[in-house]
């Protein structure tokens, strides 16, 4: 009897928590992270260690104060809790971002690649990152003659030379 009490509240607080979370994106997406900071944790009270609320929360603290390493640790948390979603590594590439390492960030978004090759929203983000591709030659410089000939030549057939 118990049990069939439970299943019904834990749907009703799955489906609070979806409203939460989607009124948390809506004021993301409105560039007010104070505001979606406040209504995931009102989700996090309805439901605790919910992934979705941990990523999107450490994406609004870092946001906010970008050397918040609190940001970094409610990520890293909602990655492993969330089975290694491909939201939670661009969420964590995001946080990185904020906190100024391009590095770690590329790291978390091709890790987030391996999951889900095809995933717009990560490629949009490693677009916009605009890491370079490895030299063709590396033992020369990247100004090299051959080195910009062969980039050139790369970027014109789409795919690696040679």
């Amino acid at each position: 009897m118990q049990q069939e009490t439970r299943r019904p509240q834990m749907q009703a607080d799955s489906a609070e928590v979806d409203r939460l979370v989607r009124a948390a994106l809506v004021y993301l997406q409105q560039r007010e992270p104070n505001m979606a900071a406040h209504v995931l944790r009102r989700a996090l009270e309805v439901q605790p260690r919910e992934p979705r609320c941990l990523s999107y929360l450490g994406v609004c603290m870092a946001m906010v104060n970008r050397h918040s390493g609190t940001a970094l640790a409610l990520c890293e948390e909602a990655l492993v809790a969330g089975c290694f979603d491909v939201l939670f590594y661009r969420n964590l590439g995001k946080v990185h971002l904020l906190r100024g390492s391009r590095h770690k960030a590329y790291a978390a978004f091709k890790n987030g690649l391996k999951a889900d090759p095809g995933n717009r929203g990560i490629l949009e983000e490693l677009s916009s990152l605009g890491i370079r591709q490895t030299p063709f030659c590396s033992i020369l410089p990247r100004g090299h003659v051959v080195n910009r000939f062969a980039g050139r030549m790369r970027h014109l057939l789409g795919r690696p030379v040679i």
